[in-house]
This record gives structure tokens, sequence and C-alpha cells, in this order.
């Protein structure tokens, strides 16, 4: 399967249109926007955590043999890493 060179196919790099005016928004809006972006992203976490966890496994079990983990990342994902 060819991807665009662009990231056009990655659901997290689209406009979030209920973000677009966010300098427009009350702070109980804004409060209550980002709580229910928390809760979409928790609710897609728990819908991978199977697949997390047998990565998460992987990772471990090849770190205990020697193995290293190679991570990139920018901004926020970046420092966390």
């Amino acid at each position: 399967m060819k991807l665009p060179p662009d990231r056009s196919h990655v659901a997290t790099e689209q406009r979030h249109e209920e973000s677009a005016a966010l300098d427009e928004l009350g702070t109980a809006e804004l409060v209550t926007l980002l709580a229910r972006d928390q809760r979409r992203a928790v609710a897609a976490v728990e819908a991978a955590s199977e697949s997390i966890a047998r990565f998460a496994d992987a990772v471990a079990s090849s770190l205990a043999r020697g193995g290293r983990l190679v991570y990139a990342g920018a901004g926020t994902s970046g420092r966390l890493g």
C-alpha cells in the first residue's frame, strides 16, 4: 500500500474543527472541549489496550535479551520519550 507523503491519511494529523476558534471560546466552553477530547483519547487507548500490552511485552522481552528500543518524537512526545 502506497501512502501519501503528507500524512493526510493519519487521523491525528487532521484539522480539529471544534478547535478552530479556541480564542473565541469562553473558559467553561474551552474546559469542556478539552475534557471531551481527553475522554476520546482514553477511549482510543482502551480500545487498543490489548495491542499496546502485546507491544510493551515484546519490547520488554527484547530489552531483557540485550535488545534496544529506538524512539523518535518531536514536541511533547519527544520530551516524554
